[in-house]
């Protein structure tokens, strides 16, 4: 295989590659040994049509699925020959390949970046002192509260109001896209985070009251195709339901695992204020890493940029696309272009970090010694309730296992940072 190397840019490699026509048609020549077990052909017994037929009836089939296996194949041993460090997908233009000729190729691929980074000892980091009133400990005992609550239908005859779940049926209707029903939506007032643009209808109807009017539908609507459209939307009332919560003694309390309510207020606070202390710490870690970045400039490849904000994306999908009910795929240009900006910036961020993470574990020598990762695994086993066997065994599973020490280690380069900087009291 013929492999040619030239700079693309900083970060940016181009090969040009000829795979030999010998491996082209080796791999030809398996693709129709496959397709003659499969086939059926008038006239000839399964397994012995002749592959000039073959190829004159599949001959185009064949090549768009051979094409890019051999270019994925020659592209990983040129790689690997030049002992490149890739990131995100490459820029391939392909032609076609053809049995019995050399088949010729070109993938621009994106570089790693390995910056050398300075100014990370006595950064200045400022430390919060969490502090939790009790009228803020008393609001989250009270939500607490509604969330054991029972929801009740209202029997008596009333309009919708604010505290309200209402079971309603929606119907929007558009001249392009005929009309979309939407049966028995449960809609909270007076906030509700899918259908935040009915609230005005519903409120003030009775049980079997219809309200009707001019609408338009945000551009993040989980039904796609509407939304952003205007249109008319029709709300019909089925059913006013109350949510009723349980009073706060000593049954609840028992209840969620507590032996007396004054014994609840206390875990809540301790719980409560150790979220805000770890909230205090991730902010601590992020105005590091941001004075960090600041203070050195290098360049992150496109391609790995927007890897990782498709890994954000479906990992947070559920909060990016409001109300899904259930998971789906959701995809960079799914989102509205406020969102894709917020994204792209946050994936941005998370690159360099790990960049400069890296690059500092490099340069201080820091890294898992013997027996951190085992002491990693308890750790995190103890704070899920997991047998320590199990999470072991998960873990072990493809890249978990790299994924978990690789977080290990992030934190221990962040944790070497933290006792360095130069800690200030919040004003």
């Amino acid at each position: 295989m013929e492999v040619e190397l030239k700079e693309a840019g900083p970060l940016e490699r181009k090969l040009s590659i000829t795979v030999p026509e010998e491996q082209v048609e080796s791999r030809f020549a398996i693709a129709y040994r496959e397709l003659r077990r499969e086939v059926d052909l008038p006239g000839f017994r399964k397994g012995k049509v002749p592959r000039k037929l073959l190829e004159k009836r599949f001959g185009d089939r064949v090549a768009a699925e051979v094409t890019p296996e051999l270019a994925a194949k020659a592209l990983a041993d040129a790689v690997a020959r030049h002992q490149l460090e890739t990131v995100g997908a490459p820029q391939l233009d392909l032609g076609e390949a053809r049995p019995g000729q050399p088949f010729y190729f070109t993938a621009t691929v994106a570089l790693r970046p390995h910056p050398s980074i300075s100014g990370y000892h006595g950064v200045r980091v400022v430390r919060e002192t969490p502090s939790l009133s009790d009228e803020e400990l008393e609001g989250h005992l009270e939500s607490m509260r509604l969330q054991s609550g029972v929801l009740e239908t209202v029997e008596e005859d009333r309009p919708v109001a604010d505290g309200d779940v209402v079971d309603v049926t929606l119907t929007f209707q558009d001249a392009e896209y005929g009309d979309l029903v939407r049966d028995h939506q449960l809609v909270r007032l007076p906030d509700d985070p899918t259908h935040p643009f009915v609230l005005d209808l519903v409120r003030g109807l009775r049980r079997g009251e219809m309200e009707a009017a001019e609408i338009t539908i945000p551009s993040d609507y989980i039904v796609p195709d509407w939304s952003g459209r205007s249109c008319r939307a029709a709300v019909l009332v089925h059913e006013i339901k109350t949510l009723r919560p349980p009073p706060l003694d000593a049954a609840f309390a028992e209840r969620v695992g507590h032996d007396s309510v004054e014994s609840l207020r206390e875990a809540l606070r301790r719980q409560l204020l150790e979220v805000m202390a770890q909230r205090g710490r991730d902010r601590e870690m992020r105005s590091l890493i941001e004075a960090l970045i600041a203070g050195n400039a290098f360049e992150v490849p496109p391609p790995m940029v927007a890897d990782r904000a498709q890994t954000l994306v479906e990992s947070i999908s559920a909060q990016l696309v409001d109300g899904m009910s259930q998971a789906m795929f959701v995809t960079l240009d799914d989102l509205d272009e406020e969102k894709r900006e917020q994204v792209l910036e946050e994936a941005e961020f998370s690159v360099r970090r790990e960049v400069i993470l890296e690059a500092i574990g490099r340069q201080e020598g820091i890294r898992l010694e013997e027996g951190e990762c085992e002491a990693g695994i308890e750790r995190m086993a103890s704070q899920t309730g997991q047998p320590v066997e199990a999470l072991r065994s998960a873990l072990a599973q493809g890249s978990s296992m790299a994924k978990f020490e690789a977080k290990l280690l992030e934190d221990k380069i962040i944790a070497w940072l933290i006792e360095r900087a130069e800690i200030v009291a919040e004003a």
